[in-house]
């Protein structure tokens, strides 16, 4: 064993001592120079110019992936720096310091008037009204993000959500996705609460086992068999095709988790889908997050 070991270690010393001799570099002539400080210079910067990017350098390889729409050419309005989702026009990105908003000011009040400054870009006739800040956190870069949800008549706008970021106390970005102002006159419910749950329980019911949870199994699921709430809810993402509708959460059984979306005014469904988050190859998501190509359904009301 000692033997072996010895061994071992010599053709490592040989191996290192080997890998240290470079005959190829042996051909070339050693300078005997020698140099002064005087002879230090500083090293030339090369400038060069960057060639100005194509009108479409910035649209999305992703199109084939259905809630990820193809993004719009950069563009300058003033001083802020937008990107468009081509499929609405609306900025989703916003960048840029507005110098009329003092820095002073609270971040939460400076939120609000960055969304004053970018409310034409945006299509928001009163953002004041219409975002209201729920969330705020700092980082570890000495970021802070606000969020803002977006309401109208003080209803939940349903997938209304921005985040604006702000570096030294001053609010230097936005990004996020949202709506124009819809378009509502009435937004008094014609169908109740308790009717668009009892609607979305029969529709529910005849695919899937409806059992009525007890209180152990409503403690596992952590809240009522069924929840709604009023929102402004767009179908399928259109910016024109706002409608008053209940946003519903029930649980049919101890094994399921569905969302549904019941007109407000007509009692007719207008989307849903399970919650349950379910695998694929390589990949897990809700089903109401893949696009229909990883095989998500969507049921005929």
């Amino acid at each position: 064993m000692s033997r072996a070991i010895f061994t071992s270690l010599i053709l490592l010393c040989f191996l290192a001592l080997w890998g240290q001799n470079k005959p190829h570099l042996n051909h070339i002539p050693k300078s005997t120079q020698t140099y002064g400080i005087e002879d230090i210079q500083p090293l030339k910067l090369l400038h060069v110019s960057a060639p100005i990017a194509k009108p479409n350098i910035l649209q999305s390889n992703l199109q084939g992936y259905g809630g990820l729409a193809p993004l719009q050419r950069r563009s300058f309005q003033g001083s802020l720096l937008t990107i468009k989702d081509q499929s609405t026009g609306l900025p989703i990105y916003i960048k840029g310091v507005i110098s009329s908003i003092a820095s002073e000011k609270p971040l939460p009040e400076q939120a609000i008037a960055y969304l004053e400054s970018a409310q034409e870009l945006m299509q928001i006739k009163n953002p004041l009204e219409e975002f209201e800040i729920i969330g705020l956190e700092s980082d570890q870069l000495g970021q802070v993000h606000l969020r803002a949800q977006q309401r109208y008549r003080g209803i939940e706008v349903y997938g209304g959500e921005v985040m604006l970021h702000a570096q030294n106390n001053q609010i230097q970005m936005l990004n996020g996705r949202y709506y124009p102002t819809p378009d509502l006159n009435n937004v008094t419910p014609q169908i109740s609460k308790d009717n668009a749950i009892e609607i979305a329980f029969q529709h529910i019911g005849k695919t899937i086992r409806v059992k009525q949870l007890n209180a152990f199994e409503q403690q596992l699921i952590a809240g009522k068999q069924a929840e709604a709430r009023l929102v402004v809810y767009h179908i399928d993402h259109n910016p024109n095709a706002e409608q008053l509708a209940w946003a519903i959460t029930l649980h049919p059984n101890i094994m399921h988790r569905w969302a549904y979306f019941i007109d407000a005014k007509t009692g007719k469904i207008l989307h849903h889908f399970s919650e349950l988050c379910k695998f694929y190859h390589n990949h897990h998501a809700h089903k109401s997050e893949l696009p229909t190509s990883f095989g998500r359904q969507r049921l005929a009301a």
